[in-house]
C-alpha cells in the first residue's frame, strides 16, 4: 500500500447519513470533503423539523453523484429530493464555512435549521444561474445538521454532482480566492489573446487562422467565466439560469468549430474533408439545438454530443501527429497545443460523466494551447515578415532600376528638333561668327556629355558640375533665342555640394520652354542657391506666363504631355532627401520651383 492510499484511507467518510469528525481537527488540518452516504428522501422536500424516523427515507446514497446514477434506483432527472447529513465530533463554539458546488437547479441549503443559501423558488427568489460559493456559519455544539432540498426541471444533471467541502472560514475563503484568481488569470489570458488576434485580423490581415484563433480564445475565456467559480455571477448575480446555461453550452461547439477552422487554415491539405465536414455539421446542428429548444432537452443531448467532442479530439490529435510526421511548418507547436487541449477536454468529459471528481480544466488547457499557438503564429508571422522584407527589398531594387532607367531616358530625351536646330545654328555661325560657332560646339559637347553619362547615373555630382550643364544648355538656347537672360545668385562655398545628376538643368529647361520662350517681350530666369537654416535651398524662378492651377496640380505626376522631367527629378529628390519639389506659380506673374537639401545629408 502506498503512502497516498494510506492517507486517503484515513479521510473520514459519511456512513448511513452520519459523518464523524471526532478525529479531525479542522483548525489545524486541511478542509475536508463531505463525501459518503447521505440520507436521501426522494420526491420529498423536507425543511427543518419535518424529518423523522419514518418510511419517507429512500435510503443512503453517495455524494457526490447525480441521483440519476444511483445504483438500483432508476430516477428521472426531473424531480425533487432532500439530502441530509449529520456531522458529529466537531469542536463547539467555532466559526466554520462550507463550499457549495454546482447544484442543478433549484435548492435551499440549511445548517442547523438556518437557511444560508438557495436558488429559485425553494429559497423564495428567482432562478438564477449556478453560483458555487463559500457560506459561513457559527456552531455552538459539536453536531451540525445539513439539509439540502433540491428540485430540478431544467437540466439533465440532478442532485449533488460535486463534493461539498467543510473547513475553517479562513481556509475555505483562501482556497476560494486562489481558485478565483486562477480562473480570472486564465480568462484574462484567453480573452486578451482572442481580442488581439481578432483586431489583427480585422485591421490588417485576412488570414483565417487569426479569426478562428481569436474566436476560440474568446469562447474559452467566456466559458471560464461561467464554470468553476463562475466569476461572471459576481458581476451579474441575477443572470437567469437559461441564459447562463445556453452561453456555457454554446461555447463547446463554438470552440470545436473554431479549432477545426484554425487547423484547416494551417494544414488544409492534410485534413480529410469528409470527416472534417461531418464533425463540423454535427456541431452546427447542436448549436441550433441549444438556441431553439429548452435547457432540459439540449442538456439531455449533451451526453450523446460528447461522442462528437471525443471524436473531434482524436481527429485533432491524428492531424497533429500527421503534420509532425510530414514535417509541416511549426507542427510540433500544434501537436503540443492539441495534447494540452485533449487532456483538458478529457478531464472535463470525465467530470461531467461523474467518473472523476475534479475541477473543470478546459480553460487551463486552452490557455496552454493558446500559449503554444501564439508561438506558432508568431513564427508564421515572422516568416511572412521575412518574405515581405525580401519582396520589399526586391521592389526597392526594381524601383531603383526604374529610376535609373528613367534618368537615362531623361538624359537622352532630347527632342530631335533641339539637336537639329542647335546644329543648324552652329552651321550658320561658322560663316558669320566662327568664334561663336566654336563656343557653341563646346557647349553642345558639354551638354551631351552631361546628359548622356550613363555610367554615373547612380552617383552624385557637385552643384558646380550641374551649373556647367545649365550654362551649356542656356548658351545653346540663347544663340537661337535672344529674348531671355539667366542670372545666377550662388552663395559662396556651396558649389561643392553634391546632388543627384540632372536635377537642376530640367528645371531651367522647363522655365525657358514653358515660361518665357513664347512671350513677345522675353523674360529672365533666376537661379538662386543659398543656405536656409539647416538646409541648402535651390530655386529656379522665371517671370514668364505662369502655370494655370489645374496644370500646376499635375506637374509632379508622370503626365505624357509634360514629359517625365519634373516628375523624375521630384521622385529622385524624395528618394534621396525625403522631400521633393515645391511649385509656386501665378498666371501672368511667373513660376518658382524650389527644393531643399538638408545639410546633414550632404554627400
Amino acid at each position: 500500500t502506498t503512502g497516498c492510499s494510506l492517507q486517503a484511507a484515513k479521510l473520514p467518510r459519511a456512513e448511513a447519513g452520519v459523518l464523524d469528525l471526532s478525529g479531525w481537527d479542522l483548525a489545524s488540518r486541511d478542509s475536508i470533503n463531505l463525501d459518503g452516504e447521505w440520507s436521501f428522501y426522494w420526491n420529498h422536500l423536507l425543511p427543518p423539523g419535518h424529518i423523522g424516523r419514518d418510511e419517507r427515507l429512500t435510503g443512503y446514497y453517495p455524494v457526490p453523484g447525480y441521483w440519476t446514477d444511483y445504483e438500483g434506483l432508476p430516477l428521472s432527472s426531473e424531480g425533487q429530493a432532500t439530502y441530509r447529513l449529520r456531522i458529529t465530533g466537531l469542536k463547539s463554539d467555532q466559526l466554520l464555512s462550507i463550499k457549495l458546488p454546482e447544484i442543478y437547479t433549484e435548492y435551499s441549503f440549511w445548517v442547523n435549521s438556518q437557511l444560508i443559501a438557495g436558488n429559485g423558488p425553494l429559497a423564495n427568489e428567482d432562478l438564477h444561474y449556478i453560483s458555487p460559493d463559500v457560506f459561513d456559519f457559527y456552531t455552538d455544539t459539536d453536531t451540525v445538521e445539513l439539509l439540502l432540498l433540491i428540485r430540478n426541471n431544467d437540466h439533465v444533471n440532478a442532485g449533488i454532482g460535486q463534493s461539498l467541502r467543510l473547513g475553517t472560514t479562513r481556509m475555505l475563503h483562501r482556497d476560494q480566492n486562489f481558485a478565483a484568481s486562477a480562473d480570472l488569470l486564465l480568462c484574462f489570458v484567453c480573452l486578451s489573446a482572442g481580442l488581439f488576434h481578432l483586431f489583427v485580423y480585422f485591421i490588417s490581415s485576412k488570414q483565417r487562422e487569426l479569426i478562428a484563433f481569436g474566436i476560440l480564445c474568446v469562447a474559452v475565456g467566456i466559458r471560464g467565466l461561467l464554470s468553476n467559480e463562475t466569476l461572471l455571477m459576481q458581476y451579474i448575480p441575477d443572470m437567469p439560469f437559461i441564459v447562463g446555461s445556453r452561453i456555457l453550452t454554446l461555447t463547446v461547439p463554438i470552440i470545436i468549430i473554431a479549432i477545426f477552422i484554425y487547423t484547416h487554415a494551417l494544414y488544409k491539405e492534410d485534413i480529410p474533408s469528409l470527416i472534417g465536414e461531418t464533425l463540423l455539421a454535427i456541431n452546427i446542428i447542436y448549436i441550433l439545438t441549444v438556441l431553439l429548444v429548452p435547457s432540459f432537452v439540449y442538456s439531455s443531448l449533451f451526453k450523446p454530443f460528447l461522442v462528437s467532442v471525443a471524436s473531434t479530439g482524436l481527429f485533432g490529435l491524428f492531424i497533429a501527429i500527421k503534420v509532425v510526421v510530414l514535417r509541416r511548418p511549426a507542427a510540433w507547436y500544434y501537436l503540443s497545443g492539441i495534447i494540452f487541449l485533449v487532456a483538458a477536454a478529457t478531464n472535463d468529459i470525465l467530470q461531467f460523466l461523474q467518473i472523476v471528481n475534479s475541477a473543470y480544466l478546459l480553460t487551463a488547457g486552452v490557455a496552454l494551447f493558446v500559449t503554444s499557438q501564439m508561438v506558432l503564429l508568431a513564427e508564421r508571422t515572422a516568416g511572412v515578415y521575412r518574405i515581405a522584407e525580401k519582396l520589399a527589398g526586391d521592389l526597392r531594387q526594381k524601383e531603383d532600376l526604374a529610376i535609373k532607367t528613367e534618368t537615362a531616358y531623361l538624359g537622352v530625351q532630347i527632342k530631335p528638333h533641339f539637336l537639329y536646330n542647335a546644329l543648324n545654328t552652329i552651321a550658320d555661325c561658322c560663316q558669320t561668327n566662327p568664334a561663336l560657332a566654336e563656343d557653341l560646339i563646346l557647349s553642345l559637347s558639354r551638354y551631351l556629355r552631361g546628359t548622356m553619362d550613363f555610367a554615373n547615373l547612380s552617383d552624385t555630382v557637385t552643384l558646380g558640375k550641374e551649373i556647367e550643364l545649365v550654362r551649356a544648355y542656356t548658351s545653346i538656347e540663347s544663340a537661337r533665342f535672344d529674348n531671355f537672360e539667366v542670372f545666377y545668385q550662388i552663395e559662396p562655398g556651396l558649389l561643392g555640394t553634391r546632388i543627384p545628376p540632372l536635377t537642376l538643368q530640367p528645371l531651367v529647361e522647363n522655365a525657358i520652354k514653358h515660361g518665357i520662350r513664347h512671350m513677345p517681350s522675353g523674360g529672365r530666369v533666376d537661379i538662386v542657391i543659398r543656405k536656409m537654416g539647416d538646409c541648402i535651398r535651390i530655386c529656379v524662378t522665371d517671370n514668364g506666363s505662369g502655370i494655370p492651377g489645374p496644370i500646376q496640380a499635375n506637374m509632379l505626376h508622370p503626365q505624357a504631355e509634360n514629359g517625365i522631367g519634373l516628375y523624375n527629378v521630384h521622385t529622385r529628390l524624395i528618394r534621396t532627401f525625403g522631400q521633393g519639389l515645391t511649385i509656386d506659380s501665378k498666371v501672368g506673374a511667373g513660376t518658382r520651383i524650389c527644393f531643399d537639401i538638408p545639410l546633414a545629408e550632404e554627400f
